[in-house]
């Protein structure tokens, strides 16, 4: 460290300082990216928060699947699909339920 650098700085250059910030942050970051694996899902009171719920319908014995067929005769188009949209029966329509059904 030459004088003038010791002489602004109180002992420690500042890009010397600057430079082993970075370096301890680069390795910092390194290693909690090596660390990190695969996040597993988190599920509380029957809630998933985050994480993949496909593996659910894999756990259903004897699936049975539906169709849902909304008949309203007197209402307009409109109407019709605006309750096919709200019905959370028929927006389930894809997903099997269990066969025991009881």
């Amino acid at each position: 460290m030459s004088a003038y650098e010791r002489q602004i700085s109180g002992g420690t250059a500042p890009r010397r300082v600057v430079s082993l910030a970075l370096l301890s942050a680069l390795l910092c970051s390194t290693a909690l990216i090596g660390a990190s694996g695969n996040a597993a899902a988190f599920e509380i009171f029957g809630i998933k928060l985050w994480g993949s719920s496909e593996d659910e319908d894999a756990d259903i014995v004897d699936p049975l699947r539906y169709a849902v067929t909304i008949e309203a005769p007197d209402a307009d188009e409109d109407l019709a699909e605006k309750l096919e949209n709200a019905s959370a029966l028929k927006d389930d329509e894809e997903r099997p339920v269990s066969g025991s059904l009881g």
